[in-house]
């Protein structure tokens, strides 16, 4: 680049090796000498510049930078024609002025790597990962290793592309797979190269490199006081251990930066709060393998524990597919649906037949990994799936150093094997520990209750028709005069249960989500003496029975069935229970749309207006137009700090999208960069205006364009 206004000829590259490389410049190809007109950089950030002051014809040639270390050389090549300093003269303002912006444009086009791929050795049977950033307007990028396409070549090779990020992976490597591998970036104004030479070595460490898949975004706007969460897709095996760090000092895991002025974040104070972010992207498995909790001649009903949210993104929804075992058509997994809930009825199976069915669960990152049933599952076979007659209580109290008891009975045909597990962990035996099985009857025995024996404890039946679960979770109680109080309690309930009583819902409705022509199933479970009626409710008006909504009774629980689903029966759906002695009831919400490949990230279709401009005392209102769904949450910030509702500032969201601040007797403080952020389950989305607030009667000052005074530089 050639810089009109210091007469000066520019070339750099980025390099980046360790140990450090060595560089060297090269005209020609002879080493260039650093003189008074000859100077040669190495900045920190890896950027190799040489500087050439007051350039003449004479400098015009083949100019090659060259990086060389212990491990490894690599260089670059550019021709330069350089035809004098008049040449580049224009005759007036206006044509430099179209010059600098022509340049601007191009030069924003012209792809470009933001970061340098390293050389490394990766071991046989890993993965080779590579990634770059190019920022431009690439009008295609291909990974090549010698010259040949690599996704061409090699069928294990797999690319990815988000956000400007360019990945390779090639997994199952063998030493065949050694080579250069480039990464090439077209455009209409050429062509850029970037390369790493990567060996594959004997096995030495099992596992996979680690591998940023994704980054979050350079620019984060926040408010004061507001927790950070930077979110980044990592892989690997072993698992990748994420060290962060915030400019040039402090850990982000120790929530107390000391210099928030030297990362990216818009924060106005120096001092802020930060909790620790999702390391992870896509969603860990499942704790458990999914279950068929009912079923029929050619259905079943599946549940699965919920996906653990610690560390990772919350789960938006799970796919189910199901695998036919040894009939044509079978070999492959087959897409059933998908659900935002841990359960889910499939419909249309032979009968007959055997299925293995698997759940993979799914956040804004993408699909996790999948788990599936361990043992077939018979669909309509002669006998009966394992069905708990008495259930383990949802919660047992033990006071420390006694004895717990947890017994169940189970039913099936053939008989049911039997598991115990904590924490989703089978147990064993040992001498404080027994379990008991008699066909019938099981019981779990944990002699001398300490503190760590303290978890989620559940007895799982399985035979060829399914699997069933029943759980309780087991505290151990340390203070003996709490524990005698709640056993005093149980005692007194237990007593007034005897005789007449009103209905109490034992098990509630709960709010469902459901993808249209879906089935549903709304199940409560009630008790109370005389056995209490049931009905019925939508919207506060009775629902009407047809040919998709039906209702049953098993016991005491208490179903409604709507099948196939439309997008007009979602509501509120209410179950009264009603018995001589009083009447009870619970809701829930239903949600029927079209899936989530339906869900749409918010998009501002009208944003802000660049500028407002009015009076001291006038009333501001700035509206913008947002698309999404599902429904977005709307936040207000001015320079970063986020704004609440008051009584003289009015936020207001209707159901067509549109979006108003209204804000009172507007004074100088009001002044500044209103950012309104809307944002669901899949993503957000923000647009920005300028208010400028004139006091007093002060006349507003007419705009007239810059002068250019120096002329600009010129490539």
């Amino acid at each position: 680049t050639y810089h009109l206004a210091e007469n000066e000829l520019v070339l750099e590259c980025r390099i980046r090796g360790q140990p450090l490389p060595t560089i060297t410049w090269l005209k020609d190809d002879r080493p260039v000498a650093t003189n008074e007109r000859y100077q040669a950089y190495y900045l920190a950030d890896g950027v190799c510049r040489l500087a050439i002051s007051s350039p003449t014809p004479d400098d015009s040639g083949k100019y090659t930078c060259k990086a060389e270390n212990s491990v490894w050389s690599d260089q670059i090549t550019h021709v330069v024609n350089f035809t004098g300093k008049e040449s580049r003269l224009s005759p007036n303002i206006a044509t430099i002025e179209r010059s600098r912006f022509n340049r601007q444009a191009m030069e924003s086009r012209r792809p470009h790597f933001t970061n340098v791929l390293s050389d490394y050795k990766v071991a046989k049977g890993g993965t080779i990962g590579l990634q770059v950033e190019i920022r431009g307007c690439p009008t295609r990028v291909e990974w090549l290793r010698e010259g040949r396409s690599v996704t061409e070549v090699y069928r294990n090779a797999r690319t990815f592309v988000e956000q400007g990020l360019y990945t390779l992976a090639l997994s199952d490597v063998t030493e065949k797979e050694s080579g250069m591998y480039t990464c090439r970036a077209w455009s209409t104004h050429g062509n850029v190269d970037m390369n790493a030479a990567i060996t594959v070595v004997a096995n030495e460490v099992e596992g996979k490199p680690a591998i940023i898949a994704g980054r979050p975004e350079k620019d984060i706007l926040i408010s004061v006081g507001e927790d950070i969460n930077i979110s980044f897709r990592v892989q690997g095996e072993p698992k990748p251990k994420e060290i962060g760090k915030i400019g040039e000092g402090g850990n982000w895991a120790s929530g107390n930066p000391t210099d928030t002025t030297k990362h990216n974040a818009s924060v106005v104070s120096h001092r802020f709060s930060m909790r620790p972010c999702y390391h992870s992207a896509v969603p860990d498995r499942i704790p458990g393998e999914p279950s068929v909790v009912d079923g029929g001649n050619n259905w079943v009903s599946l549940a699965w524990p919920k996906a653990d949210p610690r560390d990772t993104a919350p789960v938006l929804a799970y796919k189910i597919e199901s695998w036919l075992l040894g009939k044509e058509g079978g070999a492959r997994w087959v897409e059933l649906g998908i659900t935002p809930l841990n359960s889910f009825d499939a419909f249309n199976l032979k009968q007959g037949e055997e299925y293995h069915f698997r759940v993979t669960p799914r956040n804004r990152y993408g699909w996790g990994e999948s788990v599936q049933t361990s043992s077939p599952v018979g669909i309509g076979l002669a006998g009966d799936r394992p069905e708990f007659v008495d259930i383990l209580p949802g919660q047992l109290k033990v006071l420390a150093g006694e004895t717990a008891n947890l017994s169940c009975s189970v039913k099936g045909k053939p008989l049911p094997e039997i598991v115990w597990m904590k924490n989703g962990h089978e147990i064993e035996e040992e001498s404080r520990v027994t379990t008991l099985y008699n066909g019938q009857d099981c019981s779990l025995t944990i002699k001398d209750i300490c503190i760590e024996d303290e978890a989620r404890y559940s007895c799982e039946a399985t035979n060829v028709h399914g699997r069933a679960s029943t759980y309780a979770r087991l505290a151990v109680v340390t203070d003996r005069l709490i524990w005698e109080a709640d056993a005093k309690l149980k005692r007194e309930r237990s007593q007034d249960a005897e005789g007449d009583y009103p209905p109490q819902f034992t098990m509630r409705l709960r709010d469902r989500r459901v993808q249209a022509t879906y089935p549903v199933r709304l199940t409560c479970q009630v008790v109370g003496n005389p056995p209490p009626t049931l009905t019925w409710f939508k919207d506060g008006e009775l629902l009407v029975f047809d040919s998709r909504r039906t209702n049953y009774q098993d016991e005491h629980f208490h179903t409604l069935e709507i099948a196939p689903t439309t997008l007009e029966d979602g509501g509120v759906y209410e179950a009264m229970a009603r018995n001589s002695s009083g009447a009870v009831s619970c809701r829930c919400s239903l949600v029927v749309d079209k899936g989530i490949r339906a869900y749409v990230a918010p998009e501002f279709c009208c944003g802000l207006e660049p500028l407002y401009r009015l009076s001291e005392g006038e009333e501001l209102r700035i509206s913008a137009v947002v698309e999404a769904y599902p429904s977005v949450g709307v936040t207000w910030y001015r320079d970063g700090v986020r704004l609440r509702p008051s009584r003289r500032a009015i936020m207001t969201l209707d159901r067509d999208g549109q979006i108003e601040l209204a804000l009172a007797a507007v004074t100088g403080r009001d002044a500044g960069v209103y950012t309104c952020t809307a944002s669901n389950e899949v993503g957000r989305a923000s647009t920005s205006g300028k208010v400028e607030v004139i006091e007093g009667d002060q006349p507003r000052e007419k705009r007239t364009p810059p002068v250019v005074i120096n002329a600009p530089d010129e490539p």
